[in-house]
């Protein structure tokens, strides 16, 4: 996650309401930029800064209190559960709020939220694309169609190792105790790789 602060400041020349925002003439350049970068950047970080408000006026002022400030703010309550979504996350990270909200709607671990950022960065995977790619279970592409909207799903060793993670640490401290059944299947399951590694082995013998 980045450490850069954002100002919360704007140039007391700079008039701003809920429709508009008015520069005076002769504003220096600095100034109009920076005011656009801060227009900018509150478009991006608006919903996590809300999440936090929220959470802090909860434990800070009460349930009560908190509440009778939301509906004075006329936040819905749609909108309050979708930007509450934010704080079930573990972590964020640079990606869009957009991709957090979909890390947050699969309830996933943290292990598999961490596996998902990483995947989604790396692939730069967009909110749609992570979405149906959590779903799969494989990082998967959204090809459009002119009759039909469906993904089409790849493999790359990042991600099949990053897979490989997350289900070695879902399995830790059980397998030890699998039937002889159980153990015949993921070894069945692990033959072709175990395999794959061999081929390779020889490749590089050939060499």
């Amino acid at each position: 996650m980045s450490d850069e602060q954002l100002t919360l400041t704007l140039d007391p020349r700079i008039r701003i309401d809920r429709r508009h925002a008015i520069f005076p003439s002769g504003l220096p350049f600095e100034q109009w930029f920076e005011a656009m970068r801060f227009f900018r950047n509150s478009r991006k970080c608006a919903d996590f800064w809300e999440a936090d408000g929220l959470r802090f006026g909860r434990s800070e002022y009460g349930l009560d209190r908190a509440a009778e400030a939301i509906s004075q703010l006329e936040f819905e309550l749609p909108e309050i559960k979708r930007i509450e979504a934010l704080n079930e996350l573990v972590e964020r990270t640079e990606l869009s709020p957009e991709h957090h909200f979909v890390l947050a709607k699969a309830h996933l671990d943290e292990t598999a939220q961490d596996m998902w950022f990483k995947l989604a960065e790396k692939e730069d995977l967009t909110p749609r694309e992570l979405q149906e790619s959590i779903r799969l279970g494989t990082v998967t592409r959204i090809k459009v169609d002119p009759d039909k909207d469906r993904g089409v799903g790849f493999a790359s060793f990042e991600s099949w190792y990053l897979q490989w993670k997350l289900l070695r640490k879902q399995i830790e401290g059980t397998w030890q105790n699998w039937t002889d059944e159980q153990i015949k299947e993921a070894r069945d399951f692990m033959r072709p790789i175990i395999e794959f590694d061999q081929q390779l082995t020889d490749l590089i013998e050939t060499k």
